[in-house]
């Protein structure tokens, strides 16, 4: 599947969710989902 996007769009969107926490880059590695945290707590705990 391809979305016909720019190399340049899509390493400034990544660099964007970097910044934002949302993605880890690791040279060398790869760019990798950072750890989830949850917007809201559902727990029926109290």
């Amino acid at each position: 599947m391809r979305f016909h996007v720019s190399v340049i769009t899509t390493r400034n969107a990544l660099a964007g969710l970097a910044e934002d926490g949302v993605v880890t880059r690791i040279k060398g590695k790869g760019t990798f989902v950072a750890g989830v945290s949850p917007l809201w707590d559902f727990s029926l705990d109290g």
